[in-house]
Parts: structure tokens; sequence; C-alpha cells
């Protein structure tokens, strides 16, 4: 089962896609783009955050580049007294290098990991901005593209969970719906239905 740790909302969008494992699960707690015509309107909240020194992740961001940015937060979070484990080669993960590190918690009910507070507090201008189309509170067609991302999903043969968190983000839980799908498959997949919806 591929694992995803839910520190709360804003920490699940920064490591859905970089923290991996030995299956084909995935848990994206984010937000999605418009189904309607032309570039969503997003609000100008992110340049800001990243002019203040938060990295910025785009839809495109590759998952190399998506790990490498999070090392930096992870290990912040390590000096900070946040709860670690050391990472693989085995685990297979896109940039890993010898030290890199991922989060150690045990919650799994969309619940923030109170082990994190502080930490979270002193590494704030580290933390990565996930990509604004995918935010609800800057992306007000937010929720068709989550839609469109589940259908998309759902008309690949995956199995798709919908759950409805607070502050109106959206919760999908993804599996293959045959257990028999590929690793690179199932990534594949659900990179490309993900890009499909946001890019609308």
């Amino acid at each position: 089962m591929r694992k995803h740790l839910l520190l709360g909302a804003a920490f699940s969008v920064a490591v859905a896609l970089a923290v991996g494992g030995c299956g084909k699960d995935k848990t994206a707690d984010t937000s999605v783009a418009t189904l309607a015509s032309g570039s969503p309107t997003v609000q100008t909240s992110a340049a800001a955050d990243a002019a203040g020194g938060r990295p910025q992740l785009r839809l495109d961001t590759s998952d190399a580049e998506r790990w490498r940015i999070n090392q930096v937060w992870y290990h912040c979070l390590k000096d900070a007294g946040a709860p670690m484990y050391e990472a693989t080669k085995a685990k297979d993960e896109p940039g890993w290098q010898p030290g890199d590190i991922l989060p150690d918690s045990s919650t799994r009910d969309h619940k923030p990991d109170p082990r994190f507070a502080e930490p979270k507090k002193k590494c704030a201008d580290k933390e990565p901005l996930g990509p604004p189309e995918e935010d609800p509170k800057r992306n007000p067609h937010y929720a068709d593209g989550m839609k469109a991302w589940a259908d998309c999903l759902r008309d690949a043969g995956m199995k798709v969970t919908v759950e409805n968190l607070d502050g109106g983000e959206i919760n999908l839980t993804v599996s293959p719906a045959d257990g028999k799908t590929t690793d690179q498959a199932f990534d594949n997949t659900y990179k490309q239905c993900e890009m499909k919806a946001f890019a609308k």
C-alpha cells in the first residue's frame, strides 16, 4: 500500500505525491481546477507567499523536484523536533539521496498530528505551496475540478472514494479497481487525470 501521511490538510497537500511506498493507493487532500472554459481565475496570495520565501509548486512540477523541495522542509521539521524516519532507496522515490527523510505519523483520520504543530510553525517559510489551481481559497472552480479528477480516474478503471473535509477541501482516495495495475501505470493515470482536470 502506498503510504500517505495525514497531518492535516495543508500538510497532506505537500506530501501526497512525495511520499511513496509499496503499492497503489493514493490519497489526495488537494483542490482541483475548473471544468469551465478558459483558465481558472486564481487569487494572488500564492505569489505573495512565494515572494515571502515559501516554495511554489506547479501543476507540472516533477516528482523528483517535488521530492527535493519537500526534503528541505522535512529536514527543518526534524531539526525542530518533529518525528521523522529515514527514507530508503528501496522505496524507489524519484530524486532520493542518502540522508533523505519522511514524516513519521500514525494519524489516519485527516486530523493534524499534534507532534508537528510547533515544528510546522517554526518551518512555515519552508512549507511548499501547492499549485494555486489546487487551492480552494484561490480557485473558485475548485469543486468542479475535483469532480473532473474523480470522474477521469473512474473512467480509467480506478476505485475512487470522495470525502468532503473541513474548510471546503475535498479528499480523494484512489486505488486500482482490479488490483492488477502496475505502480507505473497507476501513477501515470493519476497524474494524467490530475493534469487534465486542472488544466481546463
